[in-house]
């Protein structure tokens, strides 16, 4: 898998990807953070530290994999609260989604410059261990976005976009059923 993952991040004539990271040094993040990196996430780590898809999409050098809650939303200034939610509440609002156990979620990748941003639960002990979440700071909105790494990357590799990781689990199960019944439906219309 981290191959096929490194493999579609490289494809553009643009990309830029930088020389990974070694085991020593990704052992010391876990132990100075708490967290435990699932294999696939080690394993692209080791090759890659971080870079540009020549479109949208950044992986995140390990210097910048961060907590939620100590993680710099970018421009919104709004969402440097460092609080338990991803923006600033105002006088009279009503929260519109706090994420629980925050703490164990750590950022990884983002999408347009900051438009989207998918966090994964490094808590080995935690009963979502691997969950990545897609938060889209602009819109005060968070999704959980697929139940693993594994998941995650296989979808991404299999349809060769990370545009389809920019929902929620559902909405993403929704739309490859569409696919595969309109797939279906050409392949019996030949």
């Amino acid at each position: 898998m981290t191959e096929k993952v490194l493999n579609i991040l490289s494809e553009k004539s643009n990309s830029e990807l930088f020389d990974g990271v070694t085991e020593a040094e990704i052992n010391n993040f876990e132990d100075k953070t708490n967290v435990k990196f699932p294999e696939l996430l080690k394993d692209l780590y080791l090759e890659i530290n971080g870079g540009y898809d020549g479109e949208l999409l950044e992986f995140y050098s390990l210097d910048k994999v961060n907590n939620i809650d100590d993680f710099d939303f970018g421009y919104y200034p709004e969402n440097k609260s460092r609080k338990n939610s991803i923006w600033e509440l105002r006088e009279q609002e009503i929260p519109k989604c706090f994420i629980k156990d925050s703490k164990h979620y750590y950022s990884f990748m983002n999408y347009n410059f900051g438009g989207g941003y998918w966090f994964i639960n490094l808590n080995k002990y935690d009963e979502k261990y691997g969950e990545i979440l897609l938060l889209y700071n602009h819109m005060n909105e968070y999704y959980k976005c697929q139940p693993d790494i594994n998941s995650f990357f296989r979808l991404y590799t299999d349809y060769g976009a990370i545009e389809i990781l920019l929902d929620s689990e559902i909405e993403i199960e929704k739309y490859i059923k569409e696919l595969q019944t309109t797939r279906y439906k050409k392949h019996r219309a030949v």
